[in-house]
């Protein structure tokens, strides 16, 4: 994965969009419902800041939405693109996201707190995903950011 576009522009989005930059991973957009603060986290991160979803590239490889559980299922059906679309939530199922091509969940077990350092390198992740192909390319993008990376399903550890 080279490419991601954020989805949110909170806690945890500014958390995985950090670590993604640090390895290595471009910030092609950050959409966030308020302009103003998809451009603070674009500002640190990189890529353009947008508040449109139909403005949203459609060829990145990632595409991360971090938003608030209730509004995950309503993002995803917004979107029209060909990347892996991840949602951040350890509650909501990945089923959430299945009107999009290749979708997933990149789950941080952590309390993500933006304006302070977390390191990733050693939370555990928890990954998903709707395809083996993409359970392996998911993983290896998580081992890339933490150490500590388990595939999980909405019943528990595999």
């Amino acid at each position: 994965m080279k490419t991601a576009v954020i989805i949110g522009s909170g806690n945890v989005a500014t958390c995985f969009a950090k670590a993604f930059v640090k390895k290595g991973i471009s910030i092609d957009a950050v959409y966030s419902r308020n302009l103003n603060h998809a451009k603070q986290l674009a500002d640190k991160v990189g890529g353009i800041a947008i508040n449109n979803f139909n403005k949203l590239p459609i060829n990145a490889d990632l595409y991360l939405i971090a938003v608030s559980d209730n509004a995950i299922e309503n993002v995803s059906n917004q979107l029209n693109v060909n990347g892996l679309v991840l949602h951040t939530s350890g509650f909501t199922a990945m089923a959430t996201l299945k009107n999009n091509k290749r979708y997933g969940v990149l789950y941080g077990l952590q309390t993500f707190n933006k304006k302070s350092k977390t390191d990733l390198d050693y939370v555990p992740l928890l990954i998903e995903a709707s395809s083996l192909k993409d359970e392996k390319i998911l993983r290896h993008f998580a081992l890339s950011i933490s150490e500590n990376v388990q595939v999980a399903n909405t019943h528990g550890l595999k």
